[in-house]
């Protein structure tokens, strides 16, 4: 009713504006117009308003006259009960036991007549208090379980709660914060190719690094598609940092050159030349715009293939980077006792002694000025600050989940996108509740490529039982062909409600992968 009022309205104000005249007079040309056209499309808004809340009150009427009606029901039926329980009390034991089995039917008869009249009345009652049987909108609610602050899901109407059997304990966390659960992305190497300029190869490495900031991603992992060995030996964070370099030379009394030597240091140049191959590039792209701008010259090697990222504006600006904050990074000095957290900063560890040259996570202590302790690089993340993301790089398509951070736990969802997947705009669609996503971005043909040219995968496994849902995120594309750089801000955005909105379970089991992965022996 309320969509055909607004079409009318819109037909009306087309009418006025077709209706009126310009003024002759160029001084005062259209401004008679548009103030008559204002007077009457205000008056024709309130006299549609004044309908609907008219159309309001008569519904209103038309639902307390029903309700009146249906208590007027129940009463008499309650009557008719009580009448006949009457009679039933009237009569002897010996009395015919057919004419009792009767009066109890008829009282099972109206008792059935009263639960659906009182049933409807419920209902009612609680379409009017906004939540309607035909709302598209879900609300989450959750009651305490028990002392452990264990919550218990119910989605859609409240007063239609799901059964036993599919409850699920999950922990209490608030959305968009992500406190006690992880996202993880997985891509294959050949989103960039060796035959790329260093500029391309930089620019699609940092649109991935910036969506990944953006939609709060927790770990970027680069597999190998192909199956032929990776060297990772001049992957940034298995090289060795600057800062250790030189503490080496010093203790050596060998004067550090910080222009000259492989150009490590402050003011050194990108000047270290060495091979890498299309897997690391992106890794160390990756890693290094992650790393705080302030802890590159102490921690990134300057090596020639970073100076084109280098030299470009391009930053992720996310709350890691700043110096100001309550939790800071910093990198371990000399003593060990100590952390350099940019310009002329340090910040004295609480009787902590940490190996130098070590990136570490440190909260600012408010009491003592210039002080502060070593945490976790999760504590940021549980106070709801995002604090970057972690790279790895997998060898092989197996590795993904062997080399899985999460000890005991692994990753418990692992999804994909394909076009016969689930439509991700389908009303019932959901991901299942999660404490560690995996997306595995490539598509299904590179993944089956990398699937059958890893030899710690069985051979005749159906891989797709590898995944707990597939996805279809973007149905009925305008184009054949979506490159990996482009399906990962498509699929991202489109599950971003289902990522910030997830409650994950309080304890999960991890997942067993002997159907998938060859047993070799030791």
């Amino acid at each position: 009713m309320s969509n055909k009022k607004e079409f009318i309205l819109n037909e009306e104000a087309k009418k006025l504006i077709d209706s009126y005249e310009e003024s002759d007079d160029e001084e005062n040309a259209g401004l008679v117009t548009k103030h008559q056209i204002k007077q009457d499309l205000s008056g024709t808004k309130n006299l549609h308003k004044k309908e609907k809340e008219n159309d309001n009150i008569i519904e209103k009427v038309k639902d307390l006259n029903k309700q009146t009606e249906q208590n007027k029901e129940v009463k008499e039926i309650r009557k008719e009960i009580s009448k006949i329980k009457k009679k039933l009390n009237d009569l002897d034991e010996d009395d015919n036991s057919t004419k009792k089995k009767n009066l109890q039917q008829d009282i099972s008869r109206l008792k059935t007549k009263e639960n659906v009249l009182l049933r409807k009345q419920k209902k009612s009652n609680v379409n009017e208090e906004g939540f309607s049987e035909t709302s598209t909108t879900t609300t989450r609610y959750t009651v305490k379980r028990n002392k452990e602050d264990e919550k218990e899901i119910f989605d859609n109407e409240p007063s239609q709660k799901k059964k036993k059997d599919s409850k699920i304990i999950v922990e209490d966390v608030s959305p968009y914060t992500r406190q006690s659960y992880s996202v993880s992305i997985a891509i294959p190497g050949s989103v960039i190719s060796q035959g790329m300029s260093d500029e391309r190869k930089s620019l699609i490495a940092a649109s991935i690094a910036r969506l990944c900031t953006i939609h709060k991603v927790n770990e970027i992992i680069i597999y190998n598609e192909e199956g032929t060995p990776l060297e990772l030996e001049n992957f940034l964070p298995n090289m060795e940092p600057p800062i250790i370099s030189k503490q080496q030379q010093q203790e050596q009394n060998e004067e550090y050159d910080e222009d000259n030597n492989k150009g490590y240091g402050k003011g050194g140049k990108f000047n270290v030349r060495v091979p890498v191959e299309k897997h690391t590039y992106l890794g160390n792209v990756l890693y290094y715009l992650e790393t705080p701008p302030h802890l590159r010259d102490e921690l990134i090697v300057p090596l020639k293939m970073l100076q084109t990222i280098a030299q470009s504006d391009i930053s992720l600006d996310c709350e890691h980077h700043r110096t100001e904050k309550q939790f800071v990074e910093g990198v371990v000095q000399e003593d060990g006792a100590s952390v350099y957290i940019g310009g002329r900063h340090t910040i004295e560890l609480k009787g902590q002694q940490v190996p130098p040259g070590l990136r570490v996570t440190v909260e600012i202590s408010k009491s003592k000025k210039g002080s502060g302790r070593i945490v976790s690089s999760q504590e940021p993340q549980k106070k709801g600050i995002y604090w970057g993301y972690n790279v790895r790089i997998a060898s092989c398509f197996s590795e993904i989940f062997t080399q899985c951070p999460y000890e005991n736990e692994g990753y418990d969802v692992i999804t994909t996108h394909s076009d016969f997947g689930k439509n991700v705009d389908a009303k019932n669609f959901s991901i299942p509740s999660f404490k560690h996503l995996l997306i595995v971005f490539g598509g299904l043909e590179v993944i089956s490529k990398a699937i059958s040219s890893d030899i710690n995968f069985k051979s005749n496994v159906d891989n797709r039982k590898l995944f707990d849902l597939f996805v279809n995120v973007i149905p009925k594309p305008g184009t054949t062909n979506i490159s990996v750089e482009e399906m990962i801000p498509i699929s991202l955005s489109t599950l971003r409600k289902h990522l910030d909105y997830n409650l994950p379970p309080a304890k999960i089991e991890p997942r067993d992968f002997s159907n998938f992965f060859v047993q070799h022996k030791q």
